[in-house]
């Protein structure tokens, strides 16, 4: 409940100050809808979705699997950065609220709400879950906030400036994607344990 009043209260503030919420912006819609992030978002949640009914987590199905990979893919880059700006002054105290609702709805919220409406109770593995999804939705985050900067190479997107506003490179350095890689093993070991249970 107190996960879902942050949420509500995050929307609230989204809608009155929309100027200043950079995450309904078009710039921030511009970088999501970038190709190469386009289709990683496509191939990691058909593995989140189809998968899930054979990871051996009875409380993790399709369903579940679809609405925690679009919430993370719409919110975590977003997050991740803000958070980031927040730490170093650079975002406002309401930005990271919205933020960190959106960490919640994401890795926590959507989960818990939809195994209340489908089973009537809430899941034993409420904390496991967070821990788990929190990890997979940091390492999304810089995922997606990948971009390369001529001149100075890979960085993370929020770390710019003008981010989310200015253009990216087109172009993806070979040193982009072994950061990418990485991230990518990281969410990898953490779907390990379950993809033992699947033996």
């Amino acid at each position: 409940m107190g996960s879902w009043l942050l949420v509500l209260f995050a929307a609230v503030l989204v809608a009155r100050r929309p100027p200043a919420m950079s995450l309904v912006s078009s710039a921030y819609s511009a970088r999501l809808l970038r190709p190469w992030r386009l289709v990683t978002f496509v191939l990691s949640a058909a593995v989140f979705t189809l998968g899930a009914p054979y990871m051996g987590d009875p409380t993790w199905d399709r369903p579940v699997g679809a609405l925690m990979s679009g919430f993370t893919y719409l919110l975590a880059p977003w997050s991740v950065g803000t958070l980031y700006r927040s730490l170093r002054r650079r975002a406002s105290a309401q930005s990271a609220i919205v933020a960190l609702a959106g960490w919640l709805l994401a890795t926590s919220s959507c989960y818990e709400t939809y195994l209340l409406l489908r089973d009537g109770r809430l899941p034993p593995t409420t904390f496991s879950n967070l821990a788990a999804s929190t990890t997979a939705f940091f390492a999304a985050g810089l995922f997606w906030s990948l971009t390369y900067v001529a001149g100075r190479g890979v960085v993370f997107a929020f770390m710019l400036d003008e981010w989310p506003k200015g253009e990216e490179e087109r172009r993806i350095a070979p040193s982009m994607v072994l950061v990418a890689l990485f991230l990518a093993t990281v969410v990898g070991l953490l779907l390990w344990p379950f993809v033992r249970a699947m033996r």
